[in-house]
């Protein structure tokens, strides 16, 4: 982390004065700031199904607090904060990218390995390469050599191994070769009745709605592109689906 820190030092320009350690007293302020948002904002402890979400919830929470009175000068504590920003360096255009890169070997699927249990895809034409993998608090993401995004994923946590498919270039890789069809991550993932109409197809047939699926998806959506086809397949239209 301290290479990130480093890099967030050197992207916004600011300078860095370091308590000594065993020194409590140069940073009471500080902790009795972190004391007060974990009572306010964090008692009783919150039960959090979607960080982002819970992020944003949190950061409304934050400037609504900042209309309170500053304790000591009587003002607003938003007022305040107005009249420091007119003192603040210039923001560069572009925001700092809170993450860190590695380099990953992908393995005969074009997979690579992350936090010694979640796999996650680039794309099969990268299989036994190494990739710089650029990887977020939520997202994860390998880039070709020219700097380009491969696939992108949420980043997975946990224990328990875990398998993340790229939609996008999993289809083209199955309208390449649609025998691969029976095998692949994307047909155990639909739903059970679209599933069954699938495997029911000629492989022209099959090549024809892989290109809907990839066609919608792109367009809007997976879960999207599986509802609109799955309705089809009900309604026995699913050669139909556009």
């Amino acid at each position: 982390m301290a290479e990130v820190f480093l890099r967030f030092k050197a992207h916004y320009g600011f300078q860095i004065t370091f308590c000594n350690p065993y020194a409590g007293h140069e940073k009471g302020n500080v902790d009795y700031k972190v004391g007060y948002m974990r009572l306010n904002l964090f008692v009783p402890l919150p039960t959090v199904t979607d960080v982002q979400a819970f992020n944003r919830e949190l950061l409304d929470r934050c400037e609504a607090d900042w209309q309170r009175e500053h304790y000591k000068k009587g003002e607003a504590i938003s007022r305040l904060f107005e009249q420091d920003k007119k003192t603040f360096l210039y923001l560069p255009k572009t925001s700092f990218a809170t993450c860190r890169y590695t380099r990953e070997k992908t393995d005969g699927n074009g997979k690579f390995l992350i936090d010694g249990k979640h796999f996650y895809s680039s794309s099969p034409e990268w299989a036994g390469r190494e990739l710089v993998v650029r990887i977020g608090a939520h997202t994860v993401e390998p880039f070709a050599p020219n700097g380009e995004p491969i696939s992108a994923h949420i980043r997975m946590f946990g224990k328990q191994r875990t398998d993340s498919v790229y939609v996008k270039t999993t289809l083209s890789r199955l309208l390449q070769s649609p025998r691969a069809w029976r095998n692949s991550l994307i047909r155990k993932a639909l739903p059970e009745r679209l599933r069954e109409e699938m495997d029911g197809l000629e492989r022209a047939e099959l090549k024809e709605v892989l290109q809907t699926m990839h066609d919608l998806s792109g367009r809007y959506d997976f879960d999207t592109a599986l509802q609109a086809m799955e309705q089809a397949a009900k309604l026995g239209a699913l050669e139909q689906c556009q």
